[in-house]
């Protein structure tokens, strides 16, 4: 007697299960490893464009400033002047006056941010994330301002866990900056 069989038996039903499974798990494990890769060069892309902001920031005020008057290492606080050119088109001719700003840039190293201040002023945010702050003279990396006009701005960011590598960051910035306004220094 021939008995006719429709279908497929247990064993093959099981074995095809398997290899369906095992599919299922290299391609559930290469997602699994491209979004933590997208997840880390988010990461990274995101406090790179945050820390060239910072530096940015810190570039234009220092290179237009008239020189670092005050440091206080304790609180890594600087304190600089700027002059704003102010003009008045309401007269013939135009008159062009100026006014001292004095800047206030403090590394918050408690809460990892840099802020600043005008004239006294409440404090902003410059930058989060800010693991390392200082500004050095570029000659030796002292802080004898008078002596040079040339500064050396360093910046480091971290964020993210840094238990998992796909999900921490960091990045070191460092900038020379001439202060263009050194030798016409007036002290506030």
């Amino acid at each position: 007697m021939n008995k006719r069989r429709d279908g497929f038996t247990t064993i093959e039903l099981m074995v095809a299960l398997l290899i369906a499974a095992l599919i299922m798990a290299a391609a559930m494990s290469f997602l699994v490893f491209n979004v933590q890769n997208f997840s880390a060069s988010k990461n990274d892309i995101n406090l790179q464009r945050e820390g060239q902001l910072v530096m940015n920031q810190l570039v234009e005020l220092l290179s237009e400033s008239y020189g670092i008057d005050n440091y206080n290492s304790a609180s890594e606080t600087y304190r600089f002047l700027l002059k704003e050119r102010v003009e008045d088109n309401s007269t013939t001719p135009a008159t062009v006056t100026y006014t001292d700003k004095i800047y206030t840039i403090r590394w918050d190293s408690s809460n990892n941010k840099i802020l600043a201040s005008v004239n006294g002023a409440s404090e902003y945010v410059v930058g989060e994330n800010i693991i390392d702050f200082s500004i050095r003279t570029d000659d030796g990396g002292g802080t004898d301002w008078d002596d040079t006009n040339l500064v050396l701005i360093k910046i480091k960011l971290e964020k993210g866990d840094s238990s998992k590598d796909y999900a921490h960051s960091d990045i070191s910035l460092s900038q020379s900056v001439k202060m263009r306004n050194k030798s016409k220094k007036s002290t506030p």
